[in-house]
């Protein structure tokens, strides 16, 4: 006869946000860069490149089918896609953003 052992897991601590994550998260939030990438700017930024869909999810490493969806894309692969797009459109697209990264305007 063999005992089973039980692991009992402890308690994650809720995590208390530090000053620089609610500035980033609000800049985000200010910036709606969540709510920007929807199909037609995937396909625009796919246009400019001249790359695929498949090719451009290559780029960003990962899968862009929740915008054919209606849904949001992950945070991570939306900071990605903004950044492409505001390296490689910025003369040629009024609506792209010049620096995500500016966390104190």
């Amino acid at each position: 006869m063999t005992k089973t052992k039980t692991k009992t897991k402890a308690k994650k601590k809720p995590k208390s946000s530090t000053t620089a994550e609610l500035l980033i998260k609000t800049r985000y939030a200010r910036l709606e860069i969540q709510e920007r990438w929807d199909k037609r700017r995937v396909e625009r930024l796919c246009r400019y490149l001249y790359v695929t869909r498949a090719e451009l999810e290559a780029l960003v490493g990962g899968k862009l089918c929740r915008v054919d969806e209606g849904k949001k894309v992950p945070l991570p692969i939306c900071i990605i896609l903004t950044l492409l797009e505001s390296t490689y459109m910025r003369k040629f697209a009024p609506d792209t953003i010049d620096n995500i990264f500016d966390f104190m305007s």
